[in-house]
């Protein structure tokens, strides 16, 4: 994944704040552990406005926060985003009644 990671990173140097790839690098950052370097890309990825092409990044964030960073508060913050785009998953849906209960 870091060779893919470095090759990405051309990329945007070559297409600076290509949606796509901020999305895509986000996801090699979260399977290599890199969290809070996930969040940042993830977040990059959406941009100025949230839209339906990009809404996944928030519950992707959400699950960061709630299950690998162990951070509740910012977790509802972002599944909160998530749904009032219209997000929809049941993933999201059963974290946010978790997150809900407590």
């Amino acid at each position: 994944p870091r060779g893919a990671i470095a090759c990405l990173n051309r990329g945007l140097d070559a297409n600076p704040g290509n949606a796509n790839l901020l999305f895509r690098i986000g996801g090699l950052y979260l399977a290599t552990s890199q969290y809070e370097q996930a969040i940042n890309m993830y977040q990059a990825s959406l941009g100025r406005k949230v839209s339906e092409s990009n809404v996944e990044a928030l519950r992707i964030i959400g699950e960061i926060y709630y299950t690998k960073l162990m951070n509740e508060k910012k977790a509802r913050e972002y599944f909160k985003k998530y749904v009032r785009a219209s997000g929809k998953n049941s993933d999201a849906d059963a974290f946010m009644k978790k997150l809900t209960m407590r």
